[in-house]
């Protein structure tokens, strides 16, 4: 997990490239961008920490002796539709709990940010393992 979300996904070398796309193709400041891909790079670090830890609780049962107790399983596929105004760092709230606990992801971002978001996708897709994320630029929601 933290191959993806830590050091290959979201390196600092990639972070000003990424900053100058959102700022040309957004208008944000270029200090917002990089602060935004600073952001999403802590995020995804927490979530691939958070994800090694055991979760689940377990609770003293009706009958003498016994216990109940809770698991955390994937839930299959997870839909990541994504706006405009926060480009990289609201994909990265989206796919990284998705993928840090068993998900697969179809991350559908904004048709609003085409040159962006193709550069973003195609690094989110190199990083991950064949299948476990997909990327749907159609023009729509």
């Amino acid at each position: 997990m933290d191959a993806f979300f830590g050091r290959r996904a979201l390196r600092r070398s990639q972070s000003r490239p990424l900053a100058r796309i959102v700022t040309l193709e957004q208008g944000k400041a270029l200090g917002e961008a990089v602060g935004e891909i600073s952001r999403a790079a802590v995020e995804a670090r927490f979530m691939a920490g958070a994800a090694s830890r055991a979760i689940g609780q377990t609770f003293p049962g009706e009958r003498p002796g016994s216990s109940c107790y809770t698991t955390s399983e994937p839930l299959g596929v997870i839909a990541a539709i994504c706006p405009w105004n926060f480009p990289i760092v609201t994909p990265v709230r989206k796919i990284a709990p998705a993928l840090a606990w068993g998900n697969t992801v179809v991350f559908k971002p904004s048709s609003l940010r085409r040159v962006f978001d193709w550069s973003y996708s195609q690094r989110v897709l190199h990083t991950c393992q064949s299948g476990l994320c997909q990327v749907v630029n159609q023009q729509g929601c």
